[in-house]
């Protein structure tokens, strides 16, 4: 009778074991294949809350009948020692023969531990359904108010379960890579900071407020921007946005009034570069407005986003008929790639397997810029970290292509 209370006590460790790790993406593919009880162990898994408390029942009930039959064969045999003999031979039993290792086994193959057990789960389960119903009963009227309820979960926990069914999907077939790094891009959304993904300054194509309607209509054609900024004196004073639509408007109607680009223009939408992507999708989307001006801690221009550069966020590159097509990077070797400047750090240091400081640059040509102290020429070498960066080009005073060698 104890070797049966011990055996029921080792199947009661496994099954629970085998129940809460199974996969249950893998089973449902399983059963679509029509694998013998994947059904079964689905259907368990569906129910897992009561199938777990039926096995902790058994398993508490099996341990109690074998503590009882113990003691009394240990006493009955050896009155003086039998209570010692009783608990330090079925602590060792139970512990390890009847609980880590069953666990242990049935965690290495969960899913085909789960079809071996589902059926004696189920014959042991159901007649203890009166007990569960009672046993939840009374745990539902002890904690009064919150009977029904759930625990609230924090919001770092739902998205670290969210995680573990997408990379579960992915592993199973049911969702794509690229769909993968699409939802793992939606989480991290809303921690992105616009200077993150900000054309800089830099790079803005922009307008100066006293330029001709043809010089105008050249710099939108040449650039391929529907909307350009307008600056006056200097491009930290941006007076507001020049639209395609506008100035084409006006050259259509044109009565010979002779109207300068500051009549054309819309007002200027500025957020500040410490905003979250995530703020600034909802603010322009609220507005309606497709391109706003980014400033730094000072006031000055630091670049500028557009609805665009937010949806590529979660999307990936958004190209269209005026997109040049370069890529960001080429890998040369393990050890050696061709960067473009505006790569961000923290994906070299994924790509690569270095630890190039991101503390106070986001991109590898502001690291360079800051490494520097000063306005880069070709060829020149900035060593951080065991990683030999080397400037390839320029474009005016911007950094175009950099390699990234990772020294051993």
């Amino acid at each position: 009778m104890i070797g049966l209370s011990l055996l029921l006590t080792a199947f009661a460790s496994a099954a629970e074991a085998a129940i809460m790790s199974a996969n249950p993406f893998r089973v449902k593919r399983m059963a679509r294949e029509g694998v013998s009880r994947a059904d079964l162990v689905d259907s368990i898994l569906e129910s897992e809350e009561w199938y777990l408390s039926a096995l902790l029942i058994q398993k508490n009930a099996a341990v109690i009948v074998a503590a009882c039959l113990s003691t009394i064969l240990s006493l009955k045999y050896a009155p003086q020692w039998g209570i010692v003999i009783a608990i330090v031979s079925l602590s060792f039993l139970v512990l390890f023969l009847c609980r880590l290792i069953p666990r242990a086994w049935a965690t290495r193959d969960p899913e085909r531990m789960a079809l071996l057990l589902s059926r004696p789960i189920r014959w042991l389960a159901l007649p203890l359904y009166p007990l569960v119903r009672l046993f939840r009963a009374t745990t539902d009227f002890l904690i009064g108010d919150a009977q029904g309820e759930e625990v609230p979960k924090d919001a770092a926990a739902i998205e670290a379960e969210l995680r573990l069914f997408i990379d579960a999907g992915e592993e199973e077939g049911y969702i794509e890579e690229d769909e993968r790094q699409m939802i793992a891009s939606i989480f991290e959304f809303d921690e992105t900071l616009v200077r993150e993904i900000m054309v800089p300054r830099i790079d803005m194509t922009a307008l100066e407020v006293e330029a001709s309607i043809e010089e105008a209509l050249d710099v939108i054609v040449e650039a391929g921007h529907s909307r350009i900024p307008v600056y006056e004196g200097a491009i930290e004073n941006i007076v507001g946005i020049l639209n395609g639509k506008d100035l084409l408007a006006h050259l259509k109607d044109d009565d010979g009034s002779h109207r300068g680009l500051r009549d054309l223009l819309r007002p200027a939408h500025f957020v500040p570069e410490t905003n979250k992507v995530g703020e600034v999708l909802e603010e322009l989307q609220r507005e309606r407005i497709q391109m706003a001006l980014v400033v730094d801690e000072y006031g000055g221009t630091a670049g500028l986003v557009t609805v665009e550069d937010a949806l590529e966020e979660i999307v990936g590159e958004i190209e269209d008929e005026y997109d040049t097509v370069e890529p960001f990077f080429e890998m040369v070797s393990d050890h050696e790639a061709i960067f473009n400047a505006r790569m961000d750090l923290d994906d070299v240091n994924r790509m690569m397997d270095t630890h190039l400081p991101t503390d106070d640059s986001d991109t590898l040509g502001g690291l360079i810029y800051s490494a520097l102290g000063g306005v880069p020429k070709v060829g020149d070498e900035v060593v951080l970290d065991g990683v030999r960066i080397t400037v390839l080009s320029l474009l005016g005073r911007r950094i175009k292509k950099v390699r990234v060698v990772k020294e051993e």
